[in-house]
């Protein structure tokens, strides 16, 4: 009868500590420990928590100049031929015209970017006074817009120059003095396109 008792009481003494009525796993002391039954999941100790942070922060900083258009060439830039032609006085009476092929190279980037000869024959008053010729050089650079400038060399003087270039030609004009082989003022005008 004890025996019976016994049984009768345990499925009651298991619902008492903490398990559902009709399991038998609690024999002696209760426990707070499960010891293998089914229980409540206290949570996920190995829970995904971490987050992708990996973010693409890199940016494409090389500029694309596969078609820039970029080719490094100005159109201003070749060989221009034309001539040019000076009024020269002696201050005294004496008048004449002097006129020569003139060649002037362009380069935009250059130091000097105009530069060119010419050798300026007289037919006249002064041929005795230049029997080879006046030989000029020209350097210029460009100004403003489509201005462009500079100076015609003869040693020891020079002669000063402005222009433009505009589609493909440079016009200008020329004044200034010379001192050898004796003292000449001299206007005038030049002219060249683009080879």
């Amino acid at each position: 009868m004890e025996r019976l008792r016994s049984l009768l009481l345990l499925p009651l003494f298991g619902a008492a500590c903490g398990g559902q009525e009709g399991e038998f796993f609690c024999f002696g002391a209760c426990s707070q420990a499960d010891t293998g039954g089914p229980s409540a999941d206290s949570g996920d100790a190995d829970a995904d928590t971490d987050s992708d942070t990996d973010t693409d922060t890199d940016s494409d900083t090389d500029s694309d100049t596969a078609d820039s258009g970029d080719t490094g060439f100005d159109p201003r830039d070749g060989r221009y031929s034309g001539g040019l032609t000076l009024h020269v006085q002696d201050g005294v009476g004496g008048v004449d015209d002097c006129a020569g092929a003139l060649v002037v190279d362009v380069a935009a980037v250059a130091p000097t970017p105009l530069t060119g000869t010419v050798n300026c024959t007289f037919s006249g008053a002064f041929a005795a006074d230049f029997p080879a010729g006046l030989p000029l050089a020209l350097e210029g650079d460009f100004g403003t817009g489509s201005a462009v400038g500079g100076v015609l060399t003869v040693a020891p003087d020079s002669l000063a120059w402005d222009g433009t270039l505009v589609g493909g030609v440079i016009s200008g004009t020329v004044a200034g003095s010379l001192t050898s082989p004796r003292a000449f003022t001299v206007s005038g005008a030049l002219d060249a396109a683009q080879d």
